[in-house]
């Protein structure tokens, strides 16, 4: 992987541990809270994230950055 790549592997990764650490202590009302009826919730917006990484894991597995 080239230098240029790796700085993004690594600000990519430096974003899901943020993301990870602050949903850490959400209770499950402040998880599917809305801000407008017509919004998703925090628990619709990370499942669509988990989706779309299992979509990147299947159809480029060659890509390191999309192995985690």
């Amino acid at each position: 992987m080239d230098d240029a790549l790796r700085v993004v592997v690594e600000m990519n990764e430096a974003v899901w541990d943020r993301l990870k650490n602050a949903l850490e202590d959400l209770n499950e009302e402040e998880i599917h809270w809305r801000p407008l009826p017509q919004a998703n919730s925090i628990n619709v917006i990370i499942r669509h994230f988990r989706i779309e990484a299992q979509w990147r894991q299947r159809f480029f597995p060659e890509n390191p950055t999309y192995q985690k």
